[in-house]
């Protein structure tokens, strides 16, 4: 079954849009296209993976944190990206995107190995892996950990948190002191608190509502500053939706970037059902009301 769960009443909105500004094209809605805990499972959304402009992974694509599974990925996401090589290669089998965004997950660090094991097997370097990627693809796969990044493409502006950040619930609580304005999209692997008044009212299922008992600095900062939309994943059965108004005395969401959207877009089903993937979320966010208008999140699997 499928779920598709706007953000307001407005359904009309299907697609990226385009508007005429000063007698050139200019877009309004950018569409992101979100993926995380894939688990080395990454392949089975190749040819699913719908059109977007930028492509999100927040962590968790490795398996216990397997060398292997992490230079598969990189191989992989490389491919993802819409560089001439690929375009001309494999483009007319799966989309391709200008943008690309990868997060760690707690999955992705190696194990706690002995000196010996490190000495036979040194762990792979992810920073070092995906400076590699980042150049092959001219640029456009961009590994963020506690960075705050601008789109090349868009007024739009992406802060990654690191998995140790993510550990440590520890989160900027200002941005000013980055010279900066908050982002417009949050993005972290480990799940936010949020109040079980504000979640049980729009879950109606206690289970799921204890998938939002995660990182409460998360969650502040997201609310303090008012972050229109924050993305995590990590919790396989939390999957979904939530929506925190800033004005807690009216509870009143999507008016006008009243509301902080949150969703976990895990991709794998579950930790008993290793390899069977949701299809990618995907948001359409507004770039002039500066909040999401449309969020597709299905609950189709993919198992082969």
């Amino acid at each position: 079954m499928s779920s598709a769960q706007p953000t307001n009443n407005d359904n009309s909105n299907e697609g990226v849009v385009s508007k005429s500004a000063t007698g050139s094209s200019q877009k309004e809605t950018v569409r992101l296209v979100i993926i995380s805990d894939t688990h080395g499972h990454h392949k089975k959304l190749t040819s699913i993976l719908p059109k977007g402009d930028i492509l999100i992974h927040l962590g968790d694509f490795c398996n216990k944190g397997s060398a292997s599974d992490a230079l598969e990925f990189a191989n992989w996401i490389t491919k993802m990206a819409a560089i001439p090589s690929n375009q001309k290669q494999i483009s007319s089998q799966h989309a391709l995107y200008e943008e690309i965004i990868v997060l760690e997950g707690n999955h992705d660090r190696t194990r706690k190995l002995s000196p010996a094991e490190i000495k036979a097997k040194p762990p792979i370097d992810l920073t070092k892996m995906f400076k590699r990627v980042n150049s092959d693809t001219d640029g456009k796969v961009q590994f963020l950990q506690d960075q705050m990044v601008q789109s090349k493409r868009f007024p739009l502006k992406f802060y990654g948190a690191s998995w140790n950040s993510c550990a440590g619930d520890n989160f900027p609580t200002q941005f000013d002191f980055m010279g900066q304005e908050p982002p417009d999209v949050m993005l972290a692997h480990l799940n936010p608190y949020i109040s079980s008044k504000i979640t049980y009212p729009q879950l109606e299922s206690l289970e799921l509502v204890h998938a939002w008992r995660g990182a409460e600095g998360l969650s502040r900062t997201v609310l303090q500053n008012k972050i229109p939309l924050c993305m995590s994943g990590h919790l396989h059965w939390g999957r979904g939706v939530i929506h925190v108004p800033h004005n807690r005395n009216k509870q009143q969401q999507n008016n006008n970037g009243s509301s902080s959207v949150f969703i976990n877009a895990a991709s794998m089903k579950s930790h008993r059902d290793a390899g069977i993937l949701y299809e990618p979320v995907v948001v359409d966010y507004d770039l002039e009301q500066r909040k999401p208008i449309r969020i597709d999140l299905s609950y189709t699997t993919v198992e082969n």
